[in-house]
């Protein structure tokens, strides 16, 4: 697991998505990700999105929602680069794609006591209505 030691210490500070609890997030939001993507995989390659790849500030995106903080592992890199362009039009920080071992990401994501959510092939979604920067 050469990118997640540094992450679980950087994933607040990094992420665009934890700004002191006041992220908006739409009913519709979080109902499609409790029902249409609560899907898993057992293996292979998922697609996540990661601040300053590896570097010492590497972080990957998240949100916070009041059921825990989620992290979205995309099967389909399209989807996830279309997700980054709507993070981009919402003028939150733009991360990168980057393709990873599901197995590696699960046990990121158990260790850290967060949830993956992962988001089909096909399936878009949107980011938080709120961004951080000015």
């Amino acid at each position: 697991m050469r990118y997640f030691p540094a992450l679980s210490a950087l994933l607040l500070s990094v992420s665009p998505a934890f700004a002191d609890n006041d992220l908006d997030l739409s009913k519709t939001y979080l109902s499609q990700v409790a029902t249409s993507l609560a899907q898993t995989q057992p293996s292979g390659i998922v697609f996540v999105l990661l601040y300053h790849p590896g570097t010492d500030e590497e972080g990957i995106h998240s949100v916070e929602t009041e059921g825990g903080t989620l992290i979205m592992l995309f099967e389909s890199e399209k989807d996830a680069v279309i997700y980054t362009s709507k993070l981009k039009a919402q003028n939150f920080p733009v991360p990168t794609v980057k393709a990873l071992l599901r197995a590696e990401i699960d046990q990121f994501i158990a260790e850290s006591k967060f949830k993956g959510i992962f988001v089909r092939s096909g399936i878009e979604i949107d980011p938080p209505k709120k961004s951080l920067l000015p």
